[in-house]
């Protein structure tokens, strides 16, 4: 995925700031490249990669910075 900072000043990202959860509860972070913490400079994008706990639910919802997003189809 992406995250990009239409913002003017830089945006820092830690492991507090992205949780994924599901009707089963909280997923573990098993690994994110680039390594967190992440800074993204004002207008720059960053390619990101989050691996997770598979969910023992058929969706899941990732939060990043108050945005949420719905992953469905788990299996």
């Amino acid at each position: 995925g992406e995250i990009r900072n239409t913002g003017e000043t830089p945006l820092s990202i830690g492991m507090g700031n992205i949780t994924l959860t599901s009707s089963a509860g909280l997923s573990i972070l098993r690994a994110a490249e680039p390594p967190l913490p992440w800074t993204v400079e004002a207008g720059q994008t960053q390619v990101i990669e989050l691996q997770y706990t598979k969910p023992e639910a058929s969706a899941a919802l990732l939060t990043v910075m108050g945005y949420s997003f719905e992953i469905k189809g788990l299996q």
